[in-house]
């Protein structure tokens, strides 16, 4: 692979990575805005681990 191969395959997994971080954190607003106040501190913690999960799982 050459470096310009390299550096486009990159930018393609930094702008998935992006993009996937962004539909989870979308989706998660609207399950928080759905909940009851009661439930919303539980979507907020599933979010930042799922985050979390995410990130560790997909490469830089």
């Amino acid at each position: 692979m050459t470096p310009s191969e390299r550096a486009r395959r990159d930018l393609a997994l930094c702008d998935l990575r992006q993009r996937l971080i962004a539909a989870l954190a979308g989706a998660c607003l609207e399950a928080y805005r759905a909940a009851p106040e009661e439930e919303r501190e539980s979507v907020f913690s599933a979010f930042l681990e799922a985050q979390t999960a995410l990130e560790a799982w997909l490469p830089e």
